[in-house]
């Protein structure tokens, strides 16, 4: 019986501190897990976002060059002046498609719907809307529009867009209604 005693004393004695370093250790590892995970998921949302906005703008700026693009083409085109957008065929309106290279997308189709404003083709100039459609699978939506002026003469003598005033550009998918000119 003495030797029970003995036994039992010593269990008591170490009872209270079994596991204490464990549960510590879990408490230290809870506490160093949480922010690590939280700014691992952060910086990968944030990484996200970047490459969404990064190839947003890219699309942006391929529709930016095909407006400027058929606006520099419509500017110098003879056969234009006092009809509207393309000489030849003699048009008031037309469509310029414009495929654009992406580095990181791939083409993207787009077309510049071009047409006359109501009453303001003329010998001496012509202000003309032109509009940004994209072929994004599922349609063609509309992603900028801008209002340009040509002034068709210098002086008393015809010169195809001698001068140009874009009155307002608009690229995405808010545009809004064009200023006036």
């Amino acid at each position: 019986m003495n030797r029970l005693m003995i036994f039992q004393r010593s269990r008591c004695r170490h009872q209270g501190q079994q596991g204490f370093s464990t549960l510590a250790i879990a408490f230290v590892l809870l506490a160093l897990t949480i922010p690590i995970v939280l700014i691992a998921e952060s910086t990968l949302v944030a990484g996200r976002q970047a490459t969404s906005n990064a190839l947003g703008q890219e699309s942006l700026r391929a529709i930016d060059s095909s407006m400027s693009e058929v606006m520099g083409e419509i500017r110098l085109d003879e056969g234009a002046v006092n009809i509207g957008c393309q000489g030849t065929p003699p048009s008031a309106s037309w469509v310029f498609p414009r495929s654009q290279t992406r580095p990181k997308q791939g083409p993207l189709n787009i077309e510049i719907r071009c047409s006359p404003e109501p009453g303001s083709v003329s010998q001496t100039g012509r202000v003309l809307d032109l509009e940004a459609y994209v072929d994004e699978g599922t349609g063609w939506k509309r992603r900028g529009e801008a209002r340009v002026k040509y002034i068709d003469m210098l002086g008393a003598s015809p010169e195809p867009g001698v001068e140009m005033l874009v009155c307002d550009w608009q690229l995405g998918a808010d545009a809004g209604a064009l200023a006036p000119c």
